[in-house]
Order: structure tokens, then sequence, then C-alpha cells
């Protein structure tokens, strides 16, 4: 659950865990690492291509358009997770 700043409404977004696979969530971690294709695949042992698949792949998935987007939305959720965790 996502709080609009502006409009102070709760918005429900699906987690990311529940939408993507583990390889897919593996390369969101990593994108997120701030890795470029080429070294996402060289760590996972996988071609380029298949790591630009996966990230087109995340994109359909999310909604995004863009590599910051996917961010952006990961690490929203990953401490918004650690913030509940906290609690």
């Amino acid at each position: 659950m996502i709080l609009c700043e502006n409009c102070k409404a709760k918005i429900k977004v699906t987690p990311v865990a529940g939408i993507l696979s583990d390889r897919r969530l593996e390369i969101l971690e990593l994108v997120s690492q701030g890795l470029m294709d080429k070294e996402i695949a060289f760590k996972l042992g996988i071609c380029t291509g298949t790591v630009k698949n996966h990230i087109t792949g995340i994109k359909e998935s999310l909604g995004a358009y863009t590599r910051v987007e996917l961010v952006v939305r990961y690490l929203e959720e990953k401490w918004a997770q650690q913030l509940e965790e906290e609690k």
C-alpha cells in the first residue's frame, strides 16, 4: 500500500514479488544495484539478450517504461517492507 503525498489517498499496488518470477526478481535486484545488462549476464551466466528480454518482460509486468521506473518502484516497495518489519 502506497500513500499518495498530494491526495493523501491510499493506493493499492500489487507487490512486485507477487508478479515476477524468482529469476526476474533477481535481475531486478541487480538492476537496482546499478549493474548493466552485460554485467548481469556475466554474473548470472546467461546471455545479454536473455537479460534484455527479462527486463522488457519486467517493464511490461509492472507497467514501467524505463529502468529508472523499475528501480524506483522496486526500492520503494523494499523500503516499505523494511519499515513494516521494524514496527
